[in-house]
């Protein structure tokens, strides 16, 4: 088996660990940034995404966790990416992929400061989803993420702790369904983008 390189660059790498992250969250994120770039691929060439974007945006996605590991790390590392000079897309990606893009009306009932966290656009849906795909490999449910995705209801109903609650569960879900008709719509028709 040969070294595979990463996509996190070096610097990337340095500010995280510089921001306290620690290295079991960092080789989350390269998994999580690795299969997002996997989904960018999955989607073909018709498909007008940008890479980088989602790249970077899976990159930092767990920067919060250096000061909370619950809910609140996506507003804590959009926050601290903002310090950090990050991209506003990039922060923006932090605060919308925690439980699969939380709606307005229900911030209040996960903690949340009022606002619209759900991803807007198909660079954050991508990170969002590869975020979850990975949870799943992870969790040792899926050996891969081509498996996660196949079988993610299944999963998620099988083992309702992975999705973490029912509204959760049905927006991940809706973000996969999203994605394969996506990919089901390139293949008839190039240039049309449904995700």
């Amino acid at each position: 088996m040969h070294e595979t390189q990463s996509p996190i660059l070096l610097d990337e790498l340095q500010m995280l660990r510089q921001a306290g992250l620690g290295e079991k969250v960092i080789a989350h994120s390269e998994r999580v940034t690795a299969t997002a770039l996997w989904l960018v691929d999955q989607l073909g060439e018709d498909v007008a995404v940008d890479r980088e974007r989602v790249r970077r945006g899976a990159v930092f996605h767990d920067l919060g966790k250096v000061e909370d590991g619950g809910v609140l790390h996506g507003v804590v590392g959009a926050r601290l990416g903002r310090a950090l000079g990050l991209e506003e897309d990039v922060c923006r990606t932090m605060e919308v992929h925690v439980r699969g893009g939380v709606p307005a009306e229900e911030a209040a009932r996960y903690g949340l400061p009022p606002g619209d966290y759900r991803p807007e656009t198909l660079e954050q849906r991508l990170v969002v989803l590869a975020d979850k795909l990975m949870d799943v490999v992870e969790a040792g449910k899926a050996a891969s993420a081509a498996e996660a995705l196949a079988t993610l209801e299944g999963l998620l109903h099988r083992f309702p702790d992975l999705g973490k609650d029912a509204a959760t569960t049905a927006r991940i879900l809706g973000l996969a369904e999203a994605f394969r008709a996506a990919r089901r719509e390139n293949e008839r028709q190039p240039g049309e983008q449904a995700f």
